[in-house]
């Protein structure tokens, strides 16, 4: 009976054991990843910030240089999930890019395009673009 209890030990052990280097290793790749969220909205009165009122644009095109596109949702919102960026130990710059062609009819970017945010491992950044009707 004791050795039986012994293996069944052992068993929860490993277990146990395995379950943390996992959760180190999740640990340690979140913290290497750095999140980007955004919006595109509708800028209203042309200040380049979101004011009261101004919603977001759907189906607008969001792009990285090394070729990922993002799409916004209905609310005009984005997620670049785990940006990849150059040096993780000490951060980096970060660019992203509206493609000017997805924006509805007649609208024109109010903010820069592209956009620049700093990323730094295990951290979240925000960037947001403005896009009005221009006459």
């Amino acid at each position: 009976m004791a050795a039986k209890w012994v293996s069944q030990g052992s068993v929860a052990v490993f277990a146990w054991a395995m379950l943390a280097i996992l959760i180190r290793e999740a640990r340690a790749q979140s913290l290497e990843c750095a999140e980007v969220i955004g919006k595109v909205f509708d800028d209203r009165n042309g200040n380049g910030y979101q004011d009261k009122g101004e919603k977001g644009l759907p189906g607008v095109r969001v792009a990285t240089p090394n070729g990922w596109q993002v799409i916004t949702d209905q609310h005009g919102r984005f997620h670049v999930t785990c940006a990849d960026f150059p040096d993780h130990s000490i951060g980096s710059n970060f660019i992203l890019k509206v493609d000017i062609r997805s924006l509805p009819t007649g609208y024109r970017l109010t903010t820069e395009n592209p956009g620049m945010v700093r990323l730094t491992s295990g951290r979240l950044a925000k960037l947001n673009f403005g896009a009005s009707v221009q006459p």
